[in-house]
């Protein structure tokens, strides 16, 4: 059988065509969304200005989750800014001694000579950067990891901020991912509405399911601790 060009031409659109479809099928595979609600009844409007004004006072209400938070780049408050965090997925309530060695791991240009997670356990590293931070380690009670974000919106109106992590352990697994915190009234009460969007670097990387239930541990301890002051 002989093709001319017209044969061929064909041919070639519909092996490109399927090309384009499986890249379409596979993209799509690897982005995705997930949401998840807290109702609190502490006030939503300071909720709000924690995150958007004071995250620094963050570790402070729910040291378990969060460790340390700071300022590295822009003023904080505003869009553009960019913030270091060290988070905890997993674990139980830190001592003293965990907690301060938690805060000490991110900086960047730090130098850490020893870490002390438990009295039989000593981690010893050189953070020269924040690429260098993702040397973190496990213990029986979770995983430590590190995140840096750029705040790409707030919205007064709608009480929300945008985070987008630009560097740090979760863009070992995925190409993008954006987290919004939105606070709404709901009832008497007040919603914190938690969405991240994402894309996974490959269809292996599993869906941030553990992060969602961290963002409900995080919620709950900051009404707390709200309630109690």
């Amino acid at each position: 059988m002989v093709w001319g060009r017209e044969h061929i031409y064909k041919y070639n659109y519909k092996q490109f065509s399927s090309l384009c479809s499986s890249w379409r099928e596979r993209e799509m595979s690897l982005s995705g969304k997930r949401v998840v609600q807290v109702e609190i009844k502490s006030r939503g409007d300071v909720f709000h200005e924690l995150w958007k004004s004071n995250p620094h006072q963050i570790p402070s209400l729910t040291p378990t989750n969060i460790q340390n938070c700071q300022t590295h780049d822009g003023e904080v408050g505003t869009v553009g800014s960019v913030l270091f965090w060290n988070y905890s997925l997993g674990k139980q309530h830190p001592s003293a001694g965990q907690a301060k060695s938690n805060r000490a791991r991110l900086g960047s240009g730090s130098k850490i000579n020893e870490l002390a997670w438990t009295g039989s356990f000593i981690l010893r590293a050189e953070m020269l950067s924040l690429n260098m931070a993702r040397k973190k380690f496990e213990s029986a009670n979770g995983k430590d990891c590190v995140v840096k974000t750029l705040v790409k919106d707030i919205n007064e109106a709608k009480k929300s901020v945008t985070f987008e992590v630009i560097e740090g352990d979760l863009l070992e697994q995925y190409k993008t991912f954006v987290l919004h915190i939105h606070v709404d009234k709901h009832g008497v009460n007040n919603l914190v509405t938690w969405t991240v969007e994402y894309e996974k670097l490959n269809p292996n990387v599993p869906d941030p399911d553990s992060l969602m239930e961290f963002y409900k541990k995080v919620a709950k301890d900051i009404e707390t601790h709200h309630l109690k002051n």
